[in-house]
């Protein structure tokens, strides 16, 4: 009897200690995707110009985020991608949108934060602390969607 609880005991204290080992390497990497659908009426008869503008435009608003994280440290920053061929700007249309590229840098541990971004051309450092907040976990539930 008392061999039988000392083996449960210790398979529990073996799961506990692996599930410890396990969860302090908390990493990882999530990426986002935005893009904007644009619906603009212009009075010229070309219908296919029309859609070709459009096209460009919804191709220009098209980013892609990385989040890099872990138990201390997060870092969210738009991923760099090269100019793509334009065929549009053959036949003389060119449209480019430029986009604030902010680079936000958390640090749980030191509990401060910053923010890169640039302005009119001028590159500009944010830095200050991160707000304690006080988080009260409730038993309440909602469903949104299809999901709880």
């Amino acid at each position: 009897m008392i061999l039988n609880e000392l083996k449960k005991t210790s398979v529990l204290a073996f799961f506990l200690l692996s599930t410890l080992i396990y969860s302090q390497d908390f990493q990882g990497v999530a990426t986002y995707k935005s893009h904007m659908k644009l619906d603009i009426k212009m009075e010229n008869e070309n219908a296919e110009m029309n859609k070709q503008i459009q096209d460009q435009l919804s191709k220009q608003f098209q980013r892609e985020y990385s989040l890099t994280f872990n138990r201390e440290e997060s870092l969210y920053k738009q991923n760099e991608e090269l100019d793509k061929p334009n065929p549009i700007a053959s036949s003389g249309i060119q449209i480019k949108v430029q986009e604030g590229s902010d680079i936000l840098y958390k640090n749980m541990k030191e509990n401060r934060f910053s923010n890169q971004t640039e302005i009119f051309g001028k590159q500009f450092l944010i830095k200050d602390s991160l707000p304690n907040r006080k988080w009260e976990l409730l038993y309440e539930t909602k469903i949104i969607g299809k999901y709880s």
